[in-house]
């Protein structure tokens, strides 16, 4: 049995031009998706997360950590090739996987 609807996916990013960037890889994909911007937990779980590592530039982990403890969404990481630690991070608090923002 598939998934009951769309991929219900969130990006948290700050950054304008990584939104749009992502939005226009997933607006190709040939499944169904909705996808919705945000830094924090939404009324509505995701079923998929991108997470921008710059969020954690400041060393704040805590919009990561809530998404890793507090949700059921699988969490990707964006990683930023001039910031490779945050990526390692990341990795290292629990993000099921990463991407490079290149993609």
């Amino acid at each position: 049995m598939g998934h009951p609807g769309p991929v219900r996916v969130q990006i948290a990013t700050t950054q304008r031009v990584v939104e749009v960037g992502l939005r226009t890889i997933l607006e190709a994909a040939s499944v169904p998706l909705t996808v919705t911007v945000a830094t924090g937990l939404e009324a509505r779980e995701p079923d998929v997360v991108l997470f921008d590592v710059i969020l954690m530039r400041e060393g704040d982990t805590l919009d990561l950590d809530l998404w890793l403890k507090d949700s059921g969404a699988t969490v990707i990481a964006i990683n930023r090739t001039l910031r490779p630690e945050l990526g390692a991070q990341a990795r290292a608090r629990g993000v099921e996987w990463s991407i490079d923002l290149g993609i």
